[in-house]
């Protein structure tokens, strides 16, 4: 179908190249022979009387935001209308707008977690994130000059370009824009950005207000480790989604504490520059002294000029001057997991004192308080509690033929997979708390191989013996804390053992990158299980950490 640039005789036509997107309002095409151009062409009966003023209102008061232009390359950072589109018949159909390279921008959303901007490849400097916050608030300030707002403002609809840093601002004919005589408002805002005067409101009744909290929150984001400004704990009872908390005006951040608002666990808030916390609790604490986008630009130029990198991890971590918040983060995750880990070694200790406490004197057998009977499952469980590749024939001093820990399966199937990773140019690491020698990774999992044996009886009540006795026995030993966990918990071993099965089944039927992507997936989601030992009690997290990574496997395989 043809499609003309005006209405009048001897207008210029077009040809679509391919299909880039599609959305509710209509598709976006590339333009044939016009590299850098996309046309936009609504659905029918989507209102075009209407689009068309919208348009006609945004060719005339465009914002000042051209290309950003990198060793020869044109960087568009909004997609703003350049001129109107007609069919053969001269109907309104859509219009010219510079394309977004998707392939050169990601999501805003990717850059706000450590997990997401590995998995893209992001910057993991926190300079970086400070400087795209500055380059959001540089937009939205030449935005707001023109007398437009966005109203929906989220990271999930705004996107950058992580060679630059600048944004890339798609879907603007969806923003509320000035008109000559009017405004042509937008329609949708979403829930969690929403400032608690706009919630009663409808879209088309919201301006730059609304614009400028939801700016503020991303900005918090940004600078605050991903957490949203009204994220938190508090009392008993109080609202847990984010938009009610919004309402209840449970900002935990701010320089004056609000009754029963607290900070998240993992807020860096307390390094900020007392100047950017002031401008935090304008945004969050008033509706009508909000900092505009310009004096967020202006600020957060100052911040990337004062910022200092953390002499510990100066290619991740940086403050603006006291002290890296990063680090004291990290120091009281590992305090908690130390806390939890006595916690356990105390608990497995009493627990295995009661049991020998319980256990009646023998009057024939070995004759000594808390060994075993002779002939007894628990006895002999005792006497062979060594790594079995020594004892079995044929396995003694054999690597490939150990049996399968958990440790000794993760690393005969992840060792190869990870030197095919540094062949391809991979950045996969094994993040696994005990980094040590090969063969200390096999001698620390005998407890765990023992029951994965076949001449060993795997009878509940021994098992449930052999855990009682982890405080003193085997499982002692062991230096992981997940490893002890399984060696203690048959249920939580059978997992391991399933899981790390269908990887490798999963992991022999991809090759190359998808191979690489599979391990790395692999990995981290063994570093968020290690997670779990922040929890009371370990054991359902890493129940649903199993049942969650073996489904996911299973879908994996079968696609």
């Amino acid at each position: 179908m043809a499609y003309f640039i005006g209405r009048e005789p001897g207008a210029a036509r077009i040809r679509l190249g391919e299909r880039l997107g599609e959305g509710a309002a209509g598709a976006v095409h590339t333009v044939r022979g016009q590299k850098g151009v996309a046309a936009k062409l609504y659905h029918p009966g989507k209102g075009l009387d209407a689009l068309e003023r919208k348009i006609d209102a945004m060719l005339a008061r465009p914002p000042k935001l051209p290309p950003v232009e990198h060793e020869g390359v044109a960087y568009p950072q909004i997609a703003w209308p350049q001129g109107k589109l007609y069919d053969g018949q001269g109907k309104f159909v859509g219009f010219l707008m510079p394309e977004i390279d998707f392939s050169r921008s990601t999501s805003l959303v990717n850059l706000l977690q450590r997990s997401s901007r590995r998995a893209e490849k992001l910057s993991d400097y926190y300079g970086y994130r400070v400087l795209v916050a500055r380059n959001l608030a540089s937009v939205f300030a030449q935005l707001h000059g023109a007398g437009h707002h966005m109203i929906d403002m989220k990271p999930a609809n705004l996107r950058f370009y992580p060679a630059l840093s600048w944004m890339a601002v798609v879907d603007a004919d969806g923003f509320s824009i000035a008109g000559r005589n009017r405004r042509l408002p937008a329609d949708q805002v979403s829930d969690e950005y929403i400032a608690p005067e706009s919630w009663r409101r409808q879209p088309a009744e919201l301006g730059e207000p609304q614009d400028l909290f939801g700016l503020a929150v991303i900005i918090f984001q940004l600078l605050n480790n991903g957490m949203h400004p009204f994220a938190g704990s508090g009392d008993a009872g109080q609202a847990s989604d984010l938009q009610s908390r919004v309402l209840a005006g449970l900002y935990g951040y701010g320089l004056t504490k609000i009754d029963g608002a607290r900070p998240g666990a993992a807020s860096i808030h307390k390094t900020f520059r007392r100047s950017t916390r002031m401008l935090f609790d304008r945004a969050f604490t008033t509706t009508d002294d909000r900092p505009t986008a310009a004096e967020w630009r202006d600020h957060l130029d100052g911040l990337v000029g004062m910022l200092i990198p953390c002499e510990a991890k100066p290619l991740e971590h940086a403050h603006f001057g006291s002290g890296c918040g990063f680090c004291a983060h990290e120091a009281r995750l590992q305090s908690a997991a130390q806390v939890h880990r006595e916690r356990e070694q105390r608990r497995a200790r009493r627990a295995s004192a009661q049991a020998r406490a319980r256990r009646p004197v023998p009057l024939h057998g070995s004759g000594v308080p808390g060994v075993p009977w002779p002939g007894t499952i628990a006895q002999s469980r005792r006497a062979n509690a060594v790594p079995l590749w020594q004892s079995r024939p044929g396995l003694a001093g054999t690597a490939g033929s150990r049996p399968g820990s958990r440790t000794a399966a993760l690393v005969a199937i992840l060792l190869p997979l990870l030197a095919l990773g540094g062949a391809i140019g991979g950045a996969a690491s094994f993040s696994r708390q005990d980094q040590r020698t090969e063969t200390d990774l096999w001698n620390a999992a005998f407890i765990v191989d023992a029951r994965s044996m076949k001449d060993v009886d795997s009878d509940p009540a021994s098992m449930e013996e052999t855990a009682n006795d982890a405080g003193s026995g085997p499982c002692a030993s062991l230096s992981g804390w997940i490893e002890k966990r399984l060696c203690e918990r048959p249920q939580l071993a059978a997992a391991e053992r399933q899981v790390t099965a269908q990887f490798e089944r999963t992991a022999a039927r991809h090759s190359g990158w998808a191979r690489q992507a599979l391990t790395d997936e692999h990995l981290r989601w063994l570093e968020r299980q290690g997670r779990c030992v922040l929890m009371p009690d370990p054991d359902p997290c890493l129940a649903e950490s199993y049942a969650d990574r073996l489904a996911a496997l299973e879908k994996r395989d079968a696609s």
